[in-house]
């Protein structure tokens, strides 16, 4: 079986095209294994990530050190030898468009798809440029989020941390923590990445 029909079995590798969130699966040495249509539209355009001999980088070196630490922080939670599971930062672009939000994280699969793919983590990028507010509003009724959850649901899902995310709304950090525990009951979501899939997967569907 080859790697690209390994990968095949995991959905949220498999994004239907019209998906806005870029999945890119690195190995541990941040060399890319496989990628979806919206990561390789963002890659193309070449304002914030590329694809090089030195693997994925970011638009500046600062950028690409942070990008490569979280790589081997989610490569270790991978092989289960670490404490750390990734993280979320902000890659800025060479035009005026606002930063791309990244998220990365370990990858779930067993071990020996992991092992025939070498894939060690998975980063999710999002143009906040990018998508249709009309498929949030369709996510946040199928799920009878509150505009206020709704809010919250749509930042966690761009990769900001949950301090991130209270100060860009303007609340404090218990009240966020609040209004996320009710998007992850309501939506039954565990974690940020799965609320990530979640909003993936109902974009999909909804195009």
């Amino acid at each position: 079986m080859s790697t690209n029909e390994s990968l095949a079995r995991f959905q949220f590798v498999q994004a239907p095209e019209g998906v806005t969130v870029g999945v890119i699966l690195v190995s541990s040495s941040a060399h890319v294994i496989s990628m979806n249509g919206a990561a390789r539209r963002l890659i193309d355009a070449g304002t914030g990530l590329s694809v090089g001999s030195g693997g994925i980088r970011a638009s500046r070196p600062r950028e690409t050190c942070l990008l490569h630490a979280l790589i081997d922080a989610a490569s270790q939670r991978t092989m289960l030898s670490g404490l750390h599971s990734g993280g979320a930062l902000r890659i800025p672009r060479f035009d005026e468009r606002s930063a791309l939000e990244v998220l990365v994280a370990p990858f779930h699969a067993n071990g020996a798809a992991r092992r025939e793919a070498r894939v060690a983590a998975v980063i999710y990028v999002i143009d906040p440029t990018v998508g249709s507010s009309s498929c949030g509003a369709q996510f946040a009724r199928a799920h009878a989020l509150t505009p206020a959850e709704a809010r919250v649901a749509s930042l966690i899902a761009s990769g900001h941390t949950g301090r991130q995310a209270a100060e860009h709304l303007g609340i404090s950090y218990n009240t966020l923590k609040t209004h996320l525990k009710q998007v992850f009951a309501k939506t039954g979501a565990r974690r940020q990445v799965g609320l990530i899939r979640l909003m993936m997967s109902f974009e999909g569907t909804a195009r």
